[in-house]
């Protein structure tokens, strides 16, 4: 277990170093594309502190609940982007259809992880940079009431949040097998969870709740932020996290039988 973990670390670390090479190679471009990236993240900052003071008020949300909602949504998107959001929606339909997924058959590593995450996006690395900053104004201007275990619960539930994306994003990729183009799933699932960076009480109640229950894409970025500050209902978290699995557990049949399905270029 340790060993397989271990080796798992090894060839993310490679295909980072990898990726890292590739992009920097034109330094300039690599330079203009993560400023632009950095600055997306600033825009969302001023974007929420321009809601705060313009609005009067949002239901059940303050000012400090607003800021970490919407940074832990961008956590989320970005541990996504940086790993196999790109790679399973965008990179794993065109090698489909041109039929260079075959080297991934041919190489000794589990086909699954080679297609979720042989692109590391370095560069989303430093879109980190200015949520570092995020918390900081967060904790040097609001009292926040937070203890151990909602800190623990948090963590748990971004974890889920990214596994969720991972899942969602791997069922609809796997469609690929059978389509002959299966990337514009990509567009409807960047619009789809986009929604998770607002508050969903400005919602109606039925949209509200297909955001909660039918496509529940609340567990991004409000059932976390529920959960640092204490009001998360617990038969809604045991719900958030049933569904993930469920989730992961039909895109991972439905990536099998896509992997039988798959004719080679060479077939």
């Amino acid at each position: 277990m340790v060993g397989s973990l271990k080796r798992y670390a090894q060839l993310l670390y490679l295909f980072t170093k990898f990726d890292f090479y590739l992009e920097t190679a034109y330094g300039l471009n690599f330079l203009f594309a993560t400023c632009g990236k950095i600055f997306r993240v600033l825009l969302v900052m001023v974007f929420f502190k321009t809601l705060v003071l313009r609005v009067p008020g949002i239901p059940q949300w303050n000012e400090a609940q607003l800021y970490i909602l919407a940074a832990t949504f961008y956590i989320t998107d970005l541990i996504a982007s940086i790993l196999f959001h790109r790679n399973l929606l965008f990179h794993l339909p065109r090698i489909i259809r041109d039929g260079t997924f075959d080297r991934i058959l041919t190489k000794p590593i589990p086909q699954l992880f080679h297609a979720a995450f042989n692109k590391i996006d370095v560069g989303d690395f430093l879109a980190f940079v200015p949520f570092m900053y995020f918390w900081i104004y967060i904790v040097q201007h609001f009292v926040l009431s937070v203890t151990f275990g909602s800190v623990a619960l948090y963590v748990l539930l971004v974890v889920n949040a990214v596994v969720f994306i991972f899942a969602l994003v791997l069922l609809l990729g796997s469609t690929s097998f059978w389509l002959n183009r299966g990337d514009g799933f990509g567009r409807l699932v960047d619009h789809a969870t986009g929604a998770a960076r607002f508050p969903f009480d400005i919602f109606p109640e039925k949209l509200k709740f297909v955001v909660f229950y039918i496509l529940p894409v609340a567990v991004l970025a409000t059932l976390p932020t529920q959960a640092l500050l204490g009001f998360a209902q617990p038969l809604y978290i045991l719900y958030s996290v049933g569904f993930t699995l469920i989730l992961l557990a039909a895109a991972l049949v439905v990536w099998n039988r896509g992997l039988h399905a798959y004719q080679s270029a060479s077939s």
